[in-house]
């Protein structure tokens, strides 16, 4: 067997192991007992995707029932993509698609290079979606004394996709500003704790399928 360099172990056996790094020829010459000689070849194609590349992504990942959404895989530049299950999905084969769901639903994404297939999943949650209260809202009070009880004033909100937050003071200085749910306020104002007070708070909200909301209220610091 040859080349030589990428068989393992000898090369003089009926069978052998080799480690290609790319597509390429494999020659075989057989020597009979009487002298004979006879040759052959074979052309060994090699397949490898990364897995670690490999990527399914759904957006929005939460929606409303027969909402559409988009599929995306990653990464481009393979002959074979498939999205399983393809009930709902506008082309099943396609890198990126959409799809329409109406229940919370796990994609697989299979890519393949007509060889090897890699694949990873993604899921949409499907929810009927309420941008109000209960679904939506900010505590009342919160008491920032680091007992690790409400110690943050958070907006909750499951569905809440994009928010506008701001706090102000009985003077109608804004002493707090947040664009993102997992970034509460602690009660602290340009490095200081402030007063046991009642402060006002203004809040809008883009909940997931686009739904809006905007509220105003007051929240009680407590110590």
């Amino acid at each position: 067997w040859s080349p030589s360099n990428i068989i393992q172990g000898p090369s003089n056996q009926a069978s052998v192991s080799i480690t290609p790094s790319a597509n390429q020829y494999l020659y075989l010459q057989a020597t009979s007992s009487n002298g004979c000689v006879v040759e052959d070849s074979m052309f060994v194609f090699v397949s490898y995707i990364n897995p670690s590349l490999v990527q399914a992504s759904v957006n929005p990942p939460i929606v409303n029932p027969g909402s559409t959404v988009t599929l995306t895989g990653s990464p481009s530049g393979f002959p074979f993509y498939q999205w399983i299950p393809s009930t709902g999905v506008l082309n099943p084969n396609a890198q990126t698609t959409e799809a329409t769901v109406d229940e919370t639903t796990v994609f697989t994404l299979i890519v393949s290079d007509g060889i090897c297939s890699v694949s990873d999943t993604a899921e949409v949650k499907v929810y009927e979606i309420i941008c109000e209260l209960p679904y939506v809202y900010v505590p009342n009070a919160f008491s920032p004394n680091n007992d690790g009880n409400n110690d943050v004033l958070y907006v909750r909100g499951l569905f809440v996709e994009k928010m506008l937050f701001r706090v102000f003071d009985r003077w109608g200085e804004m002493v707090f500003e947040s664009t993102d749910v997992n970034y509460g306020w602690n009660g602290i104002f340009q490095g200081r704790k402030l007063d046991p007070d009642v402060y006002d708070y203004y809040l809008q909200v883009t909940c997931y399928g686009g739904l809006e909301k905007i509220t105003k209220g007051n929240v009680t610091l407590m110590k």
